[in-house]
């Protein structure tokens, strides 16, 4: 059992432990994410950008006199928003999103912002490229300061992590199955994870297959009222305990 610390963040329990070597022989991995017990057998990826937009600082009530740059950060969200980033829909993992979810900028109101700070939660699927996604950024940067000298813009990546597909018939992952659907009475149909995990450090590190299944609800997530109803965490625990049983025998 692993219980490890910063998977919200950048997984560094998870890279900790692979370090560390302290899992080098494992042959399967089971995630206890939320699922509601269902199971999956991929997850999308992680691309964290930071964007932060320079500017002049003015007085509120001469605004030609300054460069505002949380208007120059509209202009850039406006094109990220309106680009074309290529992808092909993942069978199990659907469409690449984009999410805008943080931004500060600006001293006081009568101020003309001198910098603006973006960050932007992106989930990528199978095939896509990282490193493509953030040069397609910065193109844009290069196009909106070639069309307004006083733009000035920077990007960075954040944190990453890549999608997995395991195979839903690989015998680890079916043992697994057998006795979840044992327990449960339900027969698992291929499903993923719209969210990443720590098995993004843990598969490729270790070579070795791994199935995320845990009960609380993934819809509940991050919000206010998130909870793990009593009936799933009991199945939770028959099935975690079965399947170590069945691996071990």
């Amino acid at each position: 059992f692993a219980g490890t610390a910063g998977e919200e963040v950048d997984s560094m329990g998870a890279q900790r432990l692979v370090e560390q070597q302290k899992l080098s022989n494992v042959g399967f991995m089971v995630i206890g994410e939320p699922t509601t017990n269902r199971v999956f057998t991929a997850e999308k990826g992680v691309l964290w950008i930071a964007l932060h937009t320079r500017g002049k600082t003015a007085h509120g009530s001469m605004p030609a006199l300054g460069v505002n740059a949380i208007m120059h950060m509209s202009k850039l969200l406006q094109a990220l928003t309106a680009a074309d980033i290529p992808y092909e829909k993942h069978p199990l993992l659907g469409d690449f999103t984009m999410n805008v979810a943080t931004i500060t900028g600006g001293v006081k109101t009568n101020v003309v912002p001198d910098a603006c700070h973006v960050t932007i939660d992106t989930r990528t699927v199978i095939g896509q490229d990282h490193q493509q996604i953030l040069d397609t950024v910065r193109q844009l940067v290069d196009h909106l300061c070639a069309d307004d000298p006083t733009f000035h813009a920077e990007v960075h990546a954040i944190t990453e992590r890549m999608p997995l597909d395991i195979p839903f018939d690989h015998p680890e992952v079916q043992s697994f199955i057998r006795v979840r659907d044992q327990v449960t009475g339900q027969v698992s149909t291929p499903g993923a994870a719209t969210y990443a995990t720590d098995g993004s450090v843990f598969v490729p590190a270790y070579n070795a297959p791994m199935v995320i299944c845990g009960p609380g609800l993934p819809e509940k997530a991050h919000q206010p009222n998130e909870y793990v109803d009593i009936a799933r965490l009991t199945e939770a625990a028959r099935i975690y305990t079965l399947a170590v049983l069945d691996a071990l025998t």
